[in-house]
Order: structure tokens, then C-alpha cells, then sequence
């Protein structure tokens, strides 16, 4: 599977992964990020309980990215929003950050509240 300029593969198992407090962290796509502002990332977090949510994580200059590109799209500039309920912003798009992020709302218990629950990915496809 091709997103934006990165080849990822098919399958969950395959997917890079990085551990958290209780369980794993699956990147599902990254968007391209040559340009830094144009990058986010979908993540599902599984934990050990059975629990799984999904969500992406972008960075402010993305979302100012976003909105330019679609007050430009709608040629209005008082139309232009976006939004997301399970989208969580943070420094930068990087493993670390991802990481040091995710370990915090499990701790803080605000996981549940930020994420979505994911019921799909059972039989392991990206595409389920």
C-alpha cells in the first residue's frame, strides 16, 4: 500500500509499531511529509485489556495547512474549518513524540476520550 510518497505494507502485523504503557502502537498510514506541515499520521493503539482506538495525530502547522487549502478550495475565507473527533495534536510527527504522547493518556486515563474505539483490523488487513 502507497500513502502520499510512503510505501507501507498491507498487513497489520507488518505495520511499524512501537510499545506503550499496556499494549502496542500501530502507525496505519503516514501522509507525506516532505513538507512538514503537510504530514499527519493514523495510529491504533491495542492494548494488552483487549481495548483498541484509533486516531491521528497531526501538529499545528499542519491544521494551518489544512485550513489554507480549504479556504482556498471554497474561496471563502469565513467557510474554512476542520476537525476531526479523533484527531490529537502534537509537537512534531516523530516515534519519541508519538510515543511519549500515547504513554501520557493512558496514564492520565484521556485515551478513551481523545481516541476512537476500533473494532475493524480483526482479521489483521489494513483495509478491514
Amino acid at each position: 500500500m502507497q500513502i502520499g510518497t510512503r510505501e507501507l505494507p498491507d498487513r497489520l502485523e507488518d505495520l511499524p509499531k512501537f510499545e506503550v504503557y499496556g499494549g502496542t502502537a500501530t502507525v496505519l498510514s503516514l501522509l507525506p511529509t516532505d513538507q512538514v506541515e503537510e504530514g499527519n499520521v493514523d495510529v491504533l493503539v491495542a492494548l494488552d485489556s483487549g481495548e483498541k482506538y484509533v486516531g491521528t495525530f497531526y501538529t499545528i502547522e499542519n491544521a494551518q495547512y489544512l485550513l489554507e487549502k480549504f479556504r482556498q478550495e471554497s474561496k471563502n475565507d469565513d467557510s474554512a474549518y476542520c476537525y476531526d473527533r479523533s484527531e490529537v495534536i502534537v509537537k512534531e510527527i516523530s516515534i519519541p513524540v508519538l510515543s511519549k504522547v500515547i504513554n501520557t493518556m493512558i496514564k492520565d486515563e484521556s485515551l478513551s476520550r481523545a481516541l476512537e474505539p476500533s473494532s475493524g483490523f480483526e482479521n489483521g488487513d489494513v483495509d478491514s
